[in-house]
C-alpha cells in the first residue's frame, strides 16, 4: 500500500511539471569527433505525422542537433508512412505517437497511432535495410504504438514504469547493477563511447521478442502502475511487477535494424517551469547524450553498410 500512496503524490506533480516542459536549445554535449563531415550523413527522418508529443521542432529539437552536430542530416517528417517516403530517409525515429482518435483525456484503451498500410510498410522497409529508432513513453502512447511494436514482435505494457524509491530521476540503470547491459550499443567504439550509467525519467517497459538484445533491464524494485486514465492513480490502481522487463532493447531484422525504447525525456534536454532539468542535460544523465550517439551509430552500421 505504501508505494501506492507515495505515487498517489508522486505522478500527479511530475505530470504537472511535465505540462510545462521546454526543450533546452543551450545545451551542447562535445563532440570531438564527429561521425561525418558537417551535413555529409545518412538522412534521418523525425516522425511529426502522428501527433507527436516530441518532433523536430518540439521536444525532440536538442536530439536532433546532437545528430546534426555529428554529421547526421536531420529533418522533421510530416506525411504518413509509405514506400515512397521512406526511401527518402535512411533512419526514421517516432517519438511518442498519438492517435486522432485519441487527443482528448488518453483513456484507455488507447488506439494505434499507425495504419494497417503504414506498419506494412515500414517493416518491409526495415525488412529491406532500413533503421528504425521507436520510442514509446509512459501510457497512452506505448498504446499508440503497439501495433507497429508488434509486427517487430516488441510487447508493451501500457503504464508508468516506475521504481518503488519515488525519486528524481525514478530510475537508473547501471553495470554495476547488471540493470545495464553490456553489448555493441553500451560498449561503443572504445573507452570514449563506454556507457556505464543512464538515467531515466518515467516512462513504459515492454518484452523483447527472440533474438533482439536487452539494453536497459528493470530490476525488482520497478513496477507498472497501469491506470485508466493517464495520470490518474488510485489506491487500487493495477500495478505490475517489471523485473526482466526491459526499457531499451536493439533488434536485427532482416537486412535491417530497430532499436526500442520506452522513454522518450533520456534521449533529448528539456527544461521544465525555466528551472528544473530533464535528460541529458541532467546531472545524473551525463552519458545520455552518449546512449543516443550510439544507438544512432548502431542502426547506421549494416551488414552491407559503411
Amino acid at each position: 500500500m505504501k508505494k501506492f500512496l507515495l505515487a498517489a503524490v508522486f505522478l500527479p506533480a511530475f505530470a504537472l511539471l511535465y505540462a510545462q516542459q521546454a526543450p533546452d536549445l543551450d545545451y551542447q554535449p562535445l563532440i570531438t569527433s564527429p561521425q561525418y563531415p558537417e551535413g555529409s550523413g545518412p538522412v534521418v527522418f523525425i516522425d511529426g505525422a502522428h501527433n507527436n508529443f516530441h518532433t523536430y521542432a518540439g521536444g525532440f529539437r536538442p536530439f536532433a542537433q546532437l545528430l546534426e552536430r555529428d554529421g547526421y542530416r536531420v529533418q522533421g517528417s510530416e506525411k504518413a508512412f509509405t514506400p515512397a517516403l521512406l526511401d527518402q530517409c535512411d533512419l526514421l525515429v517516432i517519438a511518442n505517437p498519438v492517435s486522432d482518435d485519441d487527443l482528448g483525456g488518453w483513456i484507455k484503451p488507447n488506439p494505434p497511432a499507425f495504419s494497417r498500410a503504414e506498419v506494412k510498410a515500414v517493416r518491409r522497409w526495415v525488412k529491406s535495410g532500413g533503421s528504425l529508432l521507436l520510442i514509446a513513453d509512459h501510457m497512452p502512447f506505448p498504446g499508440a504504438a503497439s501495433n507497429l511494436a508488434e509486427a517487430f514482435g516488441f510487447r508493451f505494457s501500457n503504464g508508468f514504469a516506475m521504481a518503488e524509491k519515488q525519486e528524481f530521476p525514478p530510475s537508473r540503470f547501471d553495470r554495476a547493477s547488471g540493470t545495464l547491459r553490456e553489448n555493441t550499443i553500451t560498449n561503443g567504439a572504445g573507452t570514449a563511447e563506454r556507457i556505464d550509467h543512464i538515467a531515466s525519467f518515467t516512462g513504459s517497459a515492454f518484452r523483447i521478442p527472440k533474438g533482439a538484445v536487452p539494453i536497459l533491464t528493470f530490476g525488482s524494485d520497478h513496477h507498472s502502475l497501469e491506470p485508466d486514465t493517464a495520470w490518474r492513480f488510485q489506491p487500487d490502481t493495477p500495478s505490475v511487477p517489471l523485473a526482466g522487463w526491459q526499457q531499451g532493447a536493439y533488434l536485427e531484422y532482416g537486412k535491417g535494424r530497430i532499436v526500442v525504447y520506452g522513454e522518450a525525456a533520456m534521449l533529448t534536454a528539456q527544461v521544465v517551469q525555466e528551472r528544473f532539468k530533464v535528460g541529458f542535460n541532467h546531472p545524473q544523465a551525463d552519458q545520455n547524450a552518449q546512449l543516443v550517439l550510439n544507438t544512432i551509430h548502431w542502426l547506421d552500421t549494416k551488414e552491407n553498410g559503411r
